[in-house]
């Protein structure tokens, strides 16, 4: 199953079925409901993406960053890959990516600012 998400700034985002496993988990969903940019939308209104759409966002531009340079062959041999490895390190690029915000707890990072002065 491959499920696609319109997004503004990269057309369609397309995710294969263990990507859209982690999407559909409460722990990805909760991303939905937690603003990208904390309480600058309270200044700039149009601010108003979360960090769900940020995910899908960064891991739509990884995989465009990652394409671009394992698609060199001097990249591959810098790195020492062979050309059946790109597809194994593409995936796990795309899941560190998707998942890079899971924990992330509300307000962005205005929380951990606010909560480390209390103590």
């Amino acid at each position: 199953m491959i499920k696609e998400y319109r997004d503004p700034l990269y057309g369609f985002i397309t995710l294969d079925e263990l990507e859209q496993r982690i999407v559909d988990t409460s722990f990805f969903q909760r991303l939905r409901y937690i603003m990208q940019l904390g309480t600058t939308y309270l200044v700039y209104p149009s601010a108003t993406h979360t960090r769900f759409e940020h995910s899908l966002g960064v891991l739509q531009a990884s995989s465009f960053l990652f394409d671009h340079l394992a698609g060199n062959p001097e990249n591959l041999e810098i790195l020492k890959w062979k050309m059946t490895d790109t597809k194994k390190h593409r995936k796990l690029l795309r899941l560190a990516s998707l998942l890079h915000d899971i924990g992330h707890g509300p307000f962005s990072h205005t929380l951990p600012k606010i909560y480390f002065r209390m103590i």
